[in-house]
């Protein structure tokens, strides 16, 4: 634990989480920028409009990238005087500006589908541009496997978000290549046709990832009460837990609750038990940052038990 000049603690564990997800989120922008001007560059040479489509795709994955860095650094900042819960919920806003970039780019796909409908441009696939974006695939698969790999083990709300953006590139990519092939024997109508369905996917995708984060900012229960009881319950001095309340992000949890202990502990030992089972509980869940515990007696717990 650090202090920073103006007297307030900075974890070294969460500047850790940061730098680790910013590294990540660097790796995954270059990959993504190598993708999306392939395709973009290999569609528009073909006249291949899903291709460009899907190129255009991922080319806002790495424009999300930039927005995860920068929405990280901010993140990363300690809490201050104005916010005591620390600036980690940027990460959660940047995830929301990944679904809202989706739906722009889904506009974007059947405004193009649209076009091509009318008969502007008509596709040409050779075996190299089938190579090309087959390449592509295999590295949105690989990119969208180990970023939601990471992103679960790091609890990391932009990192699972952006596999997810990741991922319906890879089912995009797929129905183009499947595309592909029918344009090659003579009906190039599915070209604009999958366009559609891409799009389709790409709003079912920002919709998910806006109903999780959505759900963060308006401090949506983190943690299942039961878990607190069974850490905290096997001890003698303790007879309740109830109004267990959890917010914040995956990563950062802040928790407040009502434990019962026996009416014979002096304020001394229930200040000692308070700090016991704060440190019990951030060991076994180190996602939860900070724990604010609230005594009752037990000649109480009839009427918290009624109020409940």
């Amino acid at each position: 634990m650090e202090e920073t000049g103006d007297g307030i603690h900075k974890n070294s564990t969460d500047d850790e989480y940061y730098d680790k997800v910013n590294h990540i989120l660097i790796l995954i922008l270059i990959l993504n920028l190598f993708v999306a001007f392939t395709k973009i560059i290999t569609g528009s040479f073909y006249n291949i409009l899903s291709m460009v489509s899907d190129g255009y795709d991922s080319f806002f994955d790495g424009i999300s990238n930039v927005t995860g860095i920068i929405a990280m650094k901010i993140a990363k900042k300690p809490h201050d005087k104005e916010h005591r819960y620390g600036h980690s919920k940027f990460e959660t806003l940047a995830s929301i500006f990944i679904a809202l970039m989706l739906f722009y780019v889904s506009f974007e796909i059947l405004h193009s589908a649209i076009d091509r409908f009318q008969g502007i441009g008509i596709p040409t696939v050779t075996p190299l541009s089938f190579i090309i974006l087959a390449s592509t695939l295999v590295i949105n698969i690989l990119v969208a496997v180990y970023e939601n790999r990471k992103g679960k083990e790091l609890k990391s709300e932009i990192l699972i978000s952006d596999s997810k953006h990741t991922k319906s590139d890879v089912y995009a990519t797929t129905i183009i290549l499947i595309g592909m092939i029918f344009i090659k024997i003579g009906l190039p109508i599915l070209d604009p046709l999958l366009s559609i369905v891409m799009a389709i996917i790409i709003i079912k995708t920002g919709l998910g990832i806006l109903s999780e984060n959505v759900n963060i900012l308006m401090d949506k229960e983190m943690i299942d009460e039961k878990i607190i009881s069974d850490i905290c319950l096997a001890d003698d001095n303790i007879l309740d837990i109830h109004n267990v309340r959890t917010h914040g992000t995956p990563a950062n949890i802040y928790m407040d609750m009502h434990m019962v202990v026996k009416n014979g502990l002096t304020l001394e030992e229930a200040h000692k038990l308070s700090h016991k089972y704060e440190d019990i509980i951030k060991t076994e869940i180190p996602e939860i940052k900070d724990v604010l515990i609230h005594f009752e007696p037990d000649d109480e717990i009839d009427d918290e038990i009624i109020y409940k």
